[in-house]
């Protein structure tokens, strides 16, 4: 199905994921395979395709978009490596709720119908259910977003094992959406694509890989991760006319690699001052010293004794200091393990503190406690380096877009008064989930 086009020495001319007016950056990445594949395995926005071998010829599939490896014959080739080049895009909010309906890519009658076709058995409750979700919101952008929010906010459960099959004429979306609310990432992503196009919002479901287990930092500071089947995933593209493919996460416990951010406040170039990323430290009880007898005069002496006798007189020689030396290295190394242990244990304790609040002040403090704990295991934020830019080294370590996006949301309660409380209850999530990877 669909044609077969080459890319002539690699380069991907052929096919594009967005516009030009995208904000992207440049990486690179080098596969080692050890099984092998005739196949490219390649990120959204690849370039180009380096190999080694001589007479390597790659053609793309322009329905599926899969790129085969072929040798010099046209006879499929499975390669142990090769690099690829590609483009990292940063998504604008406002281009994203700007983007006109039936423009771009969307005057295509043909396109329209490709990415928005629905079975005809498809039961009606899911059709009433997505424009129930996404009837109160104007633009692509927010109805689109309901939809992802839907299934985080509704006690959908991620589940590998125990996921129900549809029997005879049951059908698949219908079964997840009202009946398991249980399943794994082909059920969360097949059910958003179907919600989306029941309200004509052109989508598609993709295949592929997460980014897998990070191993190592090579000599050349560059990041070793490993990649197994069991970090096969899908997820959701969305079409915006005149940005392109945009890349949704509706799987619980998946977070989305890419930014969504907000222009203008990436344009702000106002940095935080120091009491903006100071991190509030746990307060200590003050000790309640109303049922603390006071000591008659000339007392203070005697009491500074240890052990007691029948006369009510201390004495030192009375004390038996072998169980008072278990205790105290007892004590000692208990709090040696919870020292130098504290990057493990914090994290969990930042997030019993502040996950559950609602309130105004919370994400003032939560956001730098992460600052926090990114600085105690090495990520420190350089002198003179914006939340911004900090965020986008962040963001390449990990190699996902959450801190990015949750730092403009933080910093549009700072500097646009937005509430702190509403962004909190958005940005919880990936403020979680990235105070989660300190402690790995």
């Amino acid at each position: 199905m669909g044609n077969e086009r080459n890319l002539i020495g690699g380069l991907n001319d052929q096919v594009s994921w967005m516009s030009d007016e995208v904000p992207t950056d440049a990486y690179s990445a080098t596969l080692t395979m050890e099984k092998t594949y005739p196949h490219i395995n390649y990120p959204l926005g690849l370039n180009e395709i380096q190999v080694e071998e001589e007479g390597i010829n790659f053609s793309l599939n322009d329905s599926t978009e899969k790129i085969r490896t072929l040798d010099e014959d046209g006879d499929p080739i499975e390669l142990e490596g090769y690099r690829v080049n590609y483009d990292f895009p940063r998504y604008y909010i406002e281009a994203l709720k700007g983007a006109q309906p039936g423009t771009g890519e969307e005057s295509n009658e043909e396109f329209v119908e490709r990415y928005t076709q629905l079975p005809d058995s498809l039961p009606e409750r899911v059709v009433e259910l997505a424009e129930e979700i996404t009837g109160p919101f104007t633009s692509r952008f927010d109805k689109v977003n309901a939809v992802e929010r839907y299934f985080r906010n509704n006690d959908f459960v991620y589940e590998t094992t125990e996921v129900a099959v549809p029997s005879g004429d049951q059908d698949y979306v219908d079964q997840f959406l009202f009946e398991t609310m249980q399943g794994y990432c082909d059920n969360f992503s097949t059910s958003m694509v179907a919600l989306l196009r029941a309200v004509d919002i052109p989508a598609r479901w993709v295949k592929g890989y997460t980014q897998g287990e990070f191993v190592d930092v090579t000599e050349n500071n560059t990041r070793l991760f490993e990649v197994t089947n069991n970090n096969a995933h899908s997820w959701v593209e969305v079409y915006y006319p005149e940005v392109g493919w945009v890349t949704y996460e509706p799987t619980s416990g998946f977070s989305n690699p890419y930014s969504f951010v907000y222009q203008s406040v990436e344009e702000n170039t106002g940095e935080t001052t120091e009491e903006d990323d100071t991190i509030e430290q746990p307060q200590q009880p003050e000790t309640d010293r109303s049922n603390i007898p006071e000591l008659d005069p000339g007392e203070d002496e005697e009491a500074a004794g240890a052990s007691g006798s029948n006369d009510g007189t201390w004495n030192f020689a009375d004390i038996s200091w072998k169980p008072v030396a278990l205790i105290v290295a007892s004590l000692f190394a208990a709090g040696a393990v919870l020292f130098f242990g504290r990057n493990k244990w914090i994290p969990y304790y930042y997030i019993l503190r502040y996950k559950g609040k609602k309130d105004e002040g919370t994400f003032n403090k939560a956001y730098p406690a992460l600052l926090r704990q990114l600085h105690s295991i090495g990520l420190t934020r350089k002198e003179g380096q914006t939340l911004r830019e900090y965020a986008k080294y962040i963001d390449g370590y990990y190699s996902t877009g959450d801190m990015q996006s949750l730092t403009a949301r933080y910093e549009r309660v700072l500097y646009r008064g937005d509430s702190s409380e509403q962004e909190w209850e958005k940005s919880v999530e990936l403020w979680e989930n990235l105070i989660k990877k300190t402690s790995s």
